[in-house]
């Protein structure tokens, strides 16, 4: 298991990870402001069991993730947890918390392909 060389590549492969089946009632939009080299802006919408997702940042989104792409390489690839990422500063969450926690359920950490 290599992980991803890079936050591109996990937003581009998100869909092969997505559960539908525990996103039927999910109605939530995520946005991934990811910074510095490598970074870029990224869209997640979910609703009623299907994702889609695109390369552009969004001011409405139920929740707002802020973290340097160097950090959420980390994350994606299972050297960094994502709770502690938040504890420690490194990664910030704003929003809707129940967004939040409802993404573990659809976008379930630990199921990389790569």
């Amino acid at each position: 298991m290599s992980g991803f060389g890079s936050v591109h590549e996990y937003f581009t492969d998100l869909n092969s990870y997505f559960v539908p089946a525990k996103a039927k009632k999910a109605d939530f939009s995520y946005w991934f402001e990811i910074t510095g080299e490598g970074g870029g802006d990224y869209s997640v919408k979910v609703k009623e069991g299907t994702m889609t997702v695109t390369p552009e940042p969004n001011d409405g989104a139920d929740t707002h993730y802020r973290v340097a792409a160097e950090h959420y390489l980390k994350i994606i690839n299972g050297k960094m947890n994502g709770r502690m990422a938040v504890l420690t500063g490194k990664m910030k969450v704003n929003g809707n918390i129940k967004a939040a926690m409802a993404m573990q359920k659809f976008l379930p950490p630990g199921q990389s392909k790569k």
